[in-house]
């Protein structure tokens, strides 16, 4: 069957990446990786009032940019 092809190689394909998972704390990153926690509330409402800032400021400056285009454009 399809399905049973799919799956096996799916297990085939988790197969070769698990064991790097698993030794993933003892590598470069694992100093790191015993670090990582979760953020506090505070931490995360500046994260998000940081991220919408830059998107609206990001959408502001391609706003601006396109506007100015089409005056060029029509006037032209």
């Amino acid at each position: 069957m399809v399905m049973n092809e799919g799956i096996s190689k799916t297990q085939e394909y988790q197969g070769k990446i698990w064991p790097r998972f698993c030794g993933a704390e003892n590598g470069k990153y694992g100093k790191i990786l015993r670090m990582i926690r979760t953020p506090t509330s505070e931490e995360y409402h500046k994260i998000v009032i940081l991220t919408g800032t830059g998107i609206i400021l990001l959408g502001a400056v391609g706003f601006t940019i396109m506007l100015l285009a089409g005056l060029l454009i029509s006037s032209a």
